[in-house]
Order: C-alpha cells, then structure tokens, then sequence
C-alpha cells in the first residue's frame, strides 16, 4: 500500500445537513451502517435538552431521509454499534456521576419498540460510571462484544490511578433489561502502560484487546497496548512508545486489525510535517514492528481523532479534526 497514493476524483454528496434542532447537531462520531443501505449515528449536542441523539439515515423516494431515534441522552460522543438481540448500543459521555468528576458517563441500549416501521425506540440504560475504580467518561470509542455477548470499553477517567480503564459489561443471567454488572479488567498506572484510553478497544481472533492511550508511557506521548487473557485475570503488553517525533504523539482514536494481524491507527498531533501520523504496527517474530504510513501536514493536534477504515483492497480512509483547506478533511492512503 503506498501511502503517496494520488486520490482519484470523487463526487462529494451532503446527505442530511444538521439545523440544531430536533435532529442534532455536532455528529462526531461515524455512522453504523445495518448491512440493508440504512445508517446509524450520533450527535454530541442539540435535540432535547441540548443533549444529543441518535438517528437513522435511509434513502426513501431516492431521497435520504435522517428520522431522530432518540434524543435528550447525556452526550453520546462515540458511535453506535450492533450487538446482541441486533440492538444498538452506545456511550455517553455526561450524565449522574457519584465522585469528584463533574461527568461518568454510561453505556445505553436501543431497540424498536414493535416490529412495525414506525414504532418508537426504546433507550435503556445499562450501566452508569461512578467516576471511582470503575472508571468515568468513556470517549469517543465504541463499544465492542466477545462471543459470549459480554461488551468492553474504555474510559478515560477513574481507575485505581485516575488514569483510566479498560472494562467489561456483563449482562444480566436473565437475559432481561436490566443493569448489566461493571467490571473493571485493567487500570492503567501512567507507567510504561500509558494513560487517558479514549478510543476504545478492538478483539482478535484469539481473545486478545488492542488499544492505545493518549498519554503516559516513556515520553509521555501515548502508547499501544495488547491485552491478553490471564488465568483469571488479564496482562498488559506495550506494544510502542510514541516519542513525539516524526512517529507521532496523542493517538486520540481507536486501532484496526487487517486479515495478516496488522494493527492500524493515528496520532493527532506531531509527525515529520506536525499534524499527526498514520501508523502500522505488524507483528514479528516476538515483537511488533512500527511504521509511519504517511505523516500529515497541519497544526499541532488537529490530526485524526477518529479510528481508520480499511477496504477490501487495503486502502485506508480517515479525518482530521482540523486542517485542511477550509479546517477539516477527509483523506485516504
């Protein structure tokens, strides 16, 4: 895959314009699409209460048409996702906190509440962070399911350290709607291991997590991390070290995982031209080997926040939160 790749020429479409209002306004996160052409998403603010929503984009009439799902949640800043019962589930980052932070944030549920088109949908709360060792404010990564349809995250806050954790929702043994048990299954130290996860987590095939977090480390300038299951517990591998040069620093968003067990993902601020980096991290041997796909040109910190796309060719595809011609873009390498 070259990273100097010239873009071929696209048609840019705008498929709903957010008013502020009922709809939403600022969608920071990326839409889920259901397999069927119809879309999933977020916003972070506006609504009822000035809260956020959730909505649907689908094409009726060979129009698209955004219908609001639900509004009034506590800011739900990351993405829905499918997960068991073909529900959608999500996290917010505001809401009841029961410790010194102002927001915990929780994890909620969406579903139908009828088989019919037009039915409303239900929210559900499944679980709400205290802001302790549990863990507090998850981010902008989404929730992520094992086969057993237990869910995992990441917070950015709480933890034994203040650093942040890694979690696991399991459900209720009834398969009811209620509130799903909170486990933390590693609390990040500020050591070698990093601090402040925000971009979620990501299994592969052999029950293994991989994040990275925006600080911490040797250079205080983010890590990537591996966690494997451990007897009963879990144990942590650094897999690298920014070090705030041309290999980047601040890796806000989440990783992907190709076919060959290659890891993918971004850092938003430094680089060889200062706006971030696009990286991969392939395993060898005993260790991983690090490379910087491409580094972005712009101000500091105003690289990718978001996790990578990946096609079927191998092409990857991002955003920047800043940058670009107007203060934004969207690229591919």
């Amino acid at each position: 895959m070259a990273a100097g790749r010239t873009a071929e020429a696209q048609t840019f479409t705008v498929l709903h314009a957010f008013t502020g209002g009922e709809d939403g306004a600022k969608p920071v996160a990326g839409l889920t699409p259901d397999g069927t052409g119809i879309f999933y998403g977020t916003t972070y603010g506006s609504g009822m209460d000035n809260q956020g929503t959730v909505f649907q984009l689908k094409q009726t009439g060979g129009n698209w048409v955004l219908q609001t799902l639900a509004s009034g949640l506590d800011y739900p800043e990351g993405r829905v996702v499918f997960g068991p019962h073909g529900y959608l589930y999500g996290m917010t980052s505001g809401g009841q906190c029961f410790s010194g932070y102002f927001y915990c944030g929780g994890v909620y549920s969406l579903r139908p509440a009828c088989s019919n088109p037009n039915c409303p949908w239900l929210v559900s709360s499944l679980y709400q962070f205290h802001g302790s060792d549990d863990g507090g404010n998850p981010g902008i990564g989404p929730p992520v399911f094992d086969q057993a349809g237990n869910l995992y995250g990441t917070t950015f806050d709480g933890g034994t350290t203040g650093n942040g954790v890694v979690f696991t929702l399991t459900p209720p043994l009834d398969g009811g709607p209620g509130e799903w048990t909170e486990s933390p299954i590693y609390s990040f130290t500020d050591g070698s291991d990093g601090k402040w996860p925000s971009g979620g987590v990501i299994f592969d095939s052999a029950g293994n997590l991989y994040g990275a977090t925006q600080h911490g480390g040797a250079y205080d300038d983010g890590t990537v991390f591996k966690l494997s299951p451990s007897g009963s517990g879990w144990a942590i591998t650094t897999l690298y070290t920014f070090q705030g040069g041309t290999d980047g620093q601040l890796p806000i968003g989440g990783l992907i995982l190709d076919g060959f067990g290659n890891l993918y993902g971004t850092t938003a601020g430094a680089g060889a031209a200062g706006g971030g980096t696009v990286f991969k991290l392939s395993p060898s041997g005993i260790g991983w080997t690090f490379s910087v796909l491409y580094g972005l040109p712009g101000a500091p910190n105003q690289g990718p926040f978001a996790s990578l796309t990946i096609d079927t060719a191998g092409n990857l595809y991002g955003t920047t939160a800043g940058e670009g011609t107007y203060g934004s873009a969207l690229f591919s390498s």
